[in-house]
């Protein structure tokens, strides 16, 4: 699998690579939702890292790209699961 990446990986989008601040703080984030009991829930975070650590070891804008599509999709599907839980 890393081969496959590193195979399809080459350096594109730098202005999104150099946004290491606000990486790290969505990376953060990310981590704190590992943390919660949710069964099989920790799989797209840990996705979402791994894809912008790659993106970030690589200089891959389009990895990075994916893995803040990926957390955006689960901050969505988060949000709609806790409104359908707790309810008006």
């Amino acid at each position: 699998m890393l081969a496959w990446i590193e195979r399809l990986s080459r350096p594109r989008l730098s202005i999104i690579v150099k946004s290491e601040r606000s990486l790290g703080v969505l990376c953060l984030a990310l981590g704190l939702v590992l943390g919660a009991p949710i069964p099989f829930g920790n799989l797209a975070p840990a996705t979402g890292i791994v894809l912008i650590a790659f993106g970030m070891l690589q200089r891959d804008g389009v990895l990075i790209v994916l893995g803040v599509v990926l957390a955006l999709v689960l901050g969505a599907g988060l949000y709609l699961a806790a409104d359908a839980l707790v309810g008006d």
